[in-house]
């Protein structure tokens, strides 16, 4: 199943400028300001997804089972997430168990690589609505709380 055409996308997590390709604000050396935290950034962070994701992105936590709440934290990179974003190619097949935190890092890979490399365009293909609506709202998500000076607009 096919969801969010590419214009859909681009207006949600990027926006369009007057040609219709991606406009990324351009990152330079500066603070950026974190919930509560000052952070120095250059443009080599900036293009190392090991540094950003960690430090930009966020995720929501397993619910509380008494409460039903979840609080969103940094994304935290699992081992496994990290040897992925580490060893990718542009052509993987991934055989893996559930829940072990791959289909996120697929999409923290690759919401970085939107939002830092300029004209990117990406595609979200699954096989149901509930699961793309869920993927996407992440991407959203990851967009959303980008520190304004880095947030493409």
């Amino acid at each position: 199943m096919l969801t969010g055409g590419h214009s859909d996308f681009y207006s949600a997590c990027g926006g369009w400028n007057i040609a219709g390709k991606i406009e990324l604000v351009p990152i330079t050396c500066g603070e950026l300001v974190e919930p509560g935290v000052r952070v120095n950034i250059d443009e080599a962070q900036a293009h190392d997804p090991l540094y950003y994701i960690p430090n930009f992105f966020f995720v929501l936590a397993k619910s509380d089972v008494r409460t039903n709440a979840s609080a969103l934290v940094p994304m935290k990179l699992w081992p496994l997430q990290e040897y992925y974003i580490k060893n990718r190619t542009h052509r993987d097949i991934i055989l893996k168990n559930r829940q072990a935190g791959v289909s996120t890092a697929v999409l923290a890979a690759n919401s970085h690589a939107l939002f830092t490399v300029p004209y990117e365009r990406q595609i979200l293909i699954t096989h149901d609505d509930e699961t793309s609506e869920f993927l996407l709202s992440t991407v959203h998500r990851f967009h959303r709380y980008l520190p304004p000076k880095i947030k493409p607009e």
